[in-house]
């Protein structure tokens, strides 16, 4: 093996980061299926702004079954919402959380929505703006707590999540 055939691993962090979208996950205790105007609506608060597709067809909202997208400018938002626990068994993956809290938030959920960003090219913190604008709008009673797959971060809904959601909105965080 050539010095050129090694791996860089910048390139490798690059590839694993690309891999796995940003995300924000909203864990449920019951199921929240997603109507086109309910999401509407999650998105014109987040934006302030119409997102019908005809005052400016570069926003608006379509929905197919468990399967939603945002359109937002140039930005695309995939909104998924499951039935089932996120990632399997509550209470097995709550014992690898480390605060009773957390561990407490995360055994309680039946169910998730996830907001992708399907924008790669994005710094972070641009895309995790752009998802909490829409996550904040979708937090309720409903959600145990919010979960950021990607940095592995799970914040209870206790008053955590929706502090954690609004310093991304204003890029503090990260």
């Amino acid at each position: 093996m050539t010095s050129n055939d090694a791996a860089d691993p910048q390139l490798e962090d690059r590839a694993d980061e690309q891999e796995m979208p940003y995300s924000i996950v909203l864990l449920l205790r019951t199921f929240l299926p997603l109507s086109e105007d309910d999401l509407r609506s999650a998105a014109e608060r987040g934006w302030q702004k119409s997102f019908d597709g005809k005052h400016d067809p570069m926003y608006f909202v379509s929905v197919s079954g468990e399967h939603a997208f945002v359109k937002a400018g140039s930005h695309l938002i995939k909104v998924l919402s499951i039935s089932q626990p996120y990632l399997g068994d509550p209470k097995e993956i709550a014992e690898l959380l480390p605060r009773s809290e957390q561990k407490s938030a995360w055994k309680k959920h039946r169910a998730w929505v996830a907001v992708d960003f399907w924008n790669l090219e994005l710094p972070k913190a641009d895309a995790y703006e752009i998802l909490s604008r829409l996550s904040l709008q979708l937090l309720s009673d409903r959600c145990c707590g919010v979960f950021l797959p990607k940095e592995e971060v799970f914040m209870p809904n206790d008053g955590t999540a929706k502090e954690g959601l609004q310093l991304l909105l204003k890029q503090d965080l990260f």
